[in-house]
């Protein structure tokens, strides 16, 4: 049996019971494109899901106790309908499903670490609350992620179909392989002294922090932000509300690194429209980050030559070939100026007799 370390994050096994004043369990279940699996897409406000502890993002590890990892899409759904009133599901979020896999650890219900949830009023083992005891910065962001998955589940209990809104069912599937993918850009540093290599804008016109200028070669450009990106959380931190000087202390509390969930102007409309709330626990995220070796540039010269030689012929100052060769004579002239790097080698060969 693996050993769990004390500090692991804790899978949850969800025990969703159908309730007679609500339709369904009140969520939705699709299949991932980015990442392989099966998630929890949207969860009603007010659903049987929600009060079992189901988030958007999540995926499902186990059904009634069946592990489900080598499972389709399908084969999952009629795991869940085997018990027409209730289901347990374990799930894991984001974070708790790369630590487990980084470190070889098999996620399972037997697990001592597994919180247990239930959408049933009388389970001894009730969703855990925010506690008063914590400390304050534990507070704080608990409070943060509470109101935030908060906004998430307002936003998604609707979906929008053709200028109408629906109440979403838990038999549909999310279908996530049109929608434009938000990155998590994981910059680091190269060397203590120097700077990540972008510049943060605040656009009068528009609400939110948004990337400026990237330097060519820096670690931001090797971790994938871009021009007029627009920044959605920093470390972790939904950034949305906050402003300009707020974010840039966020970026400034880890010295030598920061991560940056971004989208582009095309994936925000993408998402406004359709009242999602982007996050980094969200299957199509695309994760990116500096490599640990900073690439070689090669200088651009201004008088890079393009020349082509084949072996075994070679060019004198006339434009003549000695040896035998089915490329034309190749002359001064006929080579031609390129801006691009990398900057081709002109080798003057001369003949020698080695003996």
């Amino acid at each position: 049996m693996d050993a769990i370390p004390p500090d692991a994050p804790a899978p949850r096994l969800c025990h969703v019971i159908k309730r007679p004043d609500f339709e369904g369990f009140g969520f939705n279940l699709f299949a991932g494109k980015v990442k392989t699996g099966q998630f929890i897409g949207k969860v009603d406000a007010g659903s049987p899901a929600e009060d079992a502890g189901l988030k958007p993002g999540d995926r499902i590890v186990e059904v009634n106790g069946v592990h489900i990892g080598n499972e389709n899409h399908k084969q999952v759904v009629q795991r869940i309908k085997l018990r027409p009133n209730e289901t347990e599901l374990l799930v894991v979020d984001d974070e708790t499903d790369e630590y487990y896999a980084n470190r070889g650890l098999t996620i399972k219900s037997t697990n001592p670490n597994v919180i247990r949830q239930s959408s049933s009023p009388s389970d001894p083992e009730p969703v855990r609350k925010i506690s008063s005891s914590s400390s304050e910065s534990e507070s704080e962001q608990q409070i943060q992620a509470a109101r935030l998955q908060q906004q998430q589940q307002q936003q998604q209990a609707y979906v929008q179909t053709n200028g109408q809104r629906r109440k979403s069912s838990s038999s549909e599937g999310e279908d996530w392989s049109n929608a434009p993918a938000p990155r998590l850009c994981h910059v680091i540093k190269w060397n203590e002294s120097d700077g990540f290599g972008f510049h943060l804008l605040a656009d009068k016109k528009r609400k939110g922090q948004f990337i400026g200028k990237v330097d060519v070669g820096s670690a931001a450009e090797a971790a994938g932000l871009k021009l007029n990106d627009r920044i959605v959380e920093v470390n972790g931190h939904n950034v949305v509300e906050e402003t300009h000087k707020q974010v840039v202390q966020r970026i400034k509390a880890v010295a030598n690194e920061t991560k940056l969930l971004v989208i582009d102007p095309q994936g925000q409309l993408y998402y406004a429209e359709r009242n999602i709330i982007i996050t980094s626990s969200m299957p199509n995220v695309q994760k990116m980050r500096t490599p640990a070796t900073q690439p070689q540039r090669i200088n651009n010269r201004p008088d890079n030559l393009k020349l082509v030689v084949t072996t075994a012929t070679a060019i004198t100052e006339s434009g003549q070939t000695n040896g035998s060769s089915m490329a034309p004579p190749i002359t001064k002239s006929s080579l031609k100026r390129v801006s691009s790097a990398p900057a081709p080698r002109l080798c003057h060969i001369i003949n020698v007799c080695v003996k």
